[in-house]
């Protein structure tokens, strides 16, 4: 990947992790590469080997994951 693509790709994933508790666009995430949604999905396939449904399913239930443990380990220091 070049400097241009690696930043846009870059964006791409700050645009999903900003967007995580909201509803996530692929029309959005398709201008934000300057691709159509089809090489989008191709795209963040070839370089992080999930694909895009996978990644923001596995993200959001690893932060709802996270959530859990925060508030279970708050609530045993109460006890």
């Amino acid at each position: 990947m070049n400097k241009q693509s690696n930043k846009k790709f870059n964006d791409l994933i700050k645009y999903i992790e900003d967007n995580l508790c909201e509803e996530i666009s692929y029309k959005k995430m398709s201008q934000i590469l300057g691709v159509n949604e089809y090489t989008m999905h191709r795209i963040f396939l070839f370089v992080t080997n999930y694909t895009l449904a996978d990644y923001i399913r596995k993200r959001r239930l690893s932060l709802q994951l996270r959530a859990a443990l925060v508030a279970f380990f708050e609530a045993e220091g109460e006890e």
